[in-house]
């Protein structure tokens, strides 16, 4: 069986290369999750990772020097614990790389 890859923030800078490296693998599974689709601030959008992922990958976050100190609270750190808190509610977790 192929190994499952959901790829947090994959149109972004970090993910996107991320994807299109294993991608031209060829050997396993790759999920790309980004905005506006996914959007970590959002709860509810972590449904969209399959429970059938071995491991995500969470590239996403806010960057950039313009953007509030409160953004980035809000996204990289609130975020990422609300995230972490949902897999852990599944029957199988999976591994997680951030």
């Amino acid at each position: 069986m192929a190994l499952h890859v959901a790829i947090l923030g994959g149109n972004g800078f970090v993910g996107g290369a991320l994807a299109r490296h294993l991608l031209r693998l060829g050997d396993m599974r790759v999920s790309v999750l980004g905005r506006p689709d996914f959007d970590l601030v959002r709860p509810e959008t972590f449904q969209l990772i399959d429970e059938s992922v071995d491991v995500v990958v969470h590239a996403a976050g806010a960057v950039g020097a313009d953007r509030p100190e409160r953004e980035f609270w809000d996204v990289n750190v609130i975020s990422t614990h609300d995230l972490v808190s949902c897999l852990n509610r599944w029957n199988r977790p999976p591994h997680l790389i951030y």
